[in-house]
């Protein structure tokens, strides 16, 4: 056959061949709505396994400890009754609690809602496992069981802490609390210079105390 017909032969082919059927608007929304779907499973896989590991580290982290998120503001003061009446039932039951001050560390705010969404101040950890609130460390202790829970548990210093006096954090040691690190070295040439945020303490410019720890 000569080239002409069989290039008539392709085109006939081509033009009688089925038409693909042209994309609407619902096509190209159902096509975003799964590629979302799809896109927020994988997050939601992601968060999850971040999730379970921070988990895991802060029970292997905590074994052997007792760990209270309370908060020393005192605007509702209700919320910061029960933390201080917390507080001077385990001191007074003679054992050592690392403190988590949520109203002076967004970090220690951020650890109580990923382990208990929604829960307020106080808290307790024991071993990295929820302990109780408020009313249960009070229950227990009206019912003289919360020695006898907490026997195994690191007993507290006869004096005040040294470094922190009781308060759980101090004033960072890097930036002096004033939250700034190193100057910038790409704007040193600038009039206005700034500083780099110091990546060691919180956003108040305090670390937590290494010997309340």
């Amino acid at each position: 056959a000569s080239p002409v017909r069989r290039f008539e032969y392709i085109r006939a082919q081509e033009e009688n061949a089925p038409k693909p059927k042209p994309r609407t608007t619902a096509d190209d929304i159902r096509g975003k709505k799964n590629a979302v779907r799809g896109r927020l499973e994988v997050f939601n896989e992601r968060e999850q396994m971040r999730s379970s590991d921070f988990l895991a580290k802060l029970y292997e982290m905590e074994k052997g400890k007792l760990v209270v998120y309370v908060t020393t503001m005192q605007a509702v003061r209700m919320v910061h009754s029960q933390c201080e009446e917390i507080r001077k039932i385990l001191f007074n039951i003679g054992v050592k609690i690392v403190l988590r001050d949520v109203s002076m560390d967004l970090e220690a705010m951020r650890e109580l809602q990923e382990r208990l969404p929604g829960a307020t101040v106080p808290q307790a950890f024991l071993n990295g496992v929820h302990f109780g609130d408020a009313k249960r460390i009070r229950q227990l202790n009206e019912n003289q069981e919360l020695r006898g829970l907490l026997q195994n548990v690191e007993r507290r210093p006869a004096t005040v802490c040294s470094t922190c006096g009781g308060g759980a954090y101090i004033p960072c040691m890097w930036c002096q609390g004033s939250k700034k690190s190193l100057q910038n070295p790409f704007e040193q040439q600038s009039i206005n210079k700034r500083a780099l945020k110091c990546t060691v303490c919180n956003e108040n410019g305090l670390i937590r105390c290494e010997a309340c720890a």
